[in-house]
């Protein structure tokens, strides 16, 4: 399956970030760092570990989910060739979109996170998204603060909410921006 390129280089490129479309040749990074324990805790969907034919499975799913319903799901890149994380843009049933993003270790506090989060809320403009959420684990709140900076606000919702990495649930938070 051929990749589609949705967003121009010149609204892909950000200081330093960069996004592109998920391939299948990048199961074996999804598998390796978003499998880590430390990664996938912070996520909902993510096990650990996070084997490579679960990983290629998760992308055939999400270019499924691109034709189907519009999801957008991207590579963040440190640079121009480094994969960094993902991030994606999904249609929840309410009519908004949710965002979401993880980033492997060696990329955390460098601001690729907002970086990348701000190129998909250029993405969500062009598409006429009007209302974005995000949710947090309470104990993630550097990706709460990435949130608050992009100018999403605390809806005060906290709920407990499974996590695959954790096998469990935790507080987690909800924020919304309106566009």
């Amino acid at each position: 399956m051929a990749d589609e390129t949705i967003l121009t280089p010149q609204a892909l490129t950000g200081p330093s970030t960069h996004l592109r479309e998920v391939r299948l040749e990048d199961a074996a990074f999804l598998s390796k760092e978003a499998g880590h324990c430390d990664v996938a805790r912070m996520c909902g969907s993510i096990p650990t570990p996070f084997h490579a034919l679960s990983a290629e499975g998760y992308i055939l799913c999400m270019r499924a989910r691109a034709r189907v319903r519009g999801d957008r799901l991207k590579v963040i890149l440190d640079g121009d060739t480094a994969p960094a994380g993902i991030i994606g843009l999904h249609p929840r049933s309410d009519g908004a979109w949710e965002l979401g993003y993880w980033l492997a270790r060696s990329h955390w506090h460098q601001g690729h996170a907002t970086r990348a989060a701000q190129l998909m809320l250029e993405e969500a403009r062009t598409m006429g998204v009007s209302r974005l959420v995000a949710n947090y684990f309470e104990d993630n709140p550097a990706s709460g603060r990435v949130l608050e900076k992009l100018g999403f606000t605390p809806t005060g919702e906290r709920n407990l909410a499974w996590s695959m990495g954790r096998l469990g649930k935790a507080w987690n938070r909800r924020l919304v921006l309106t566009l």
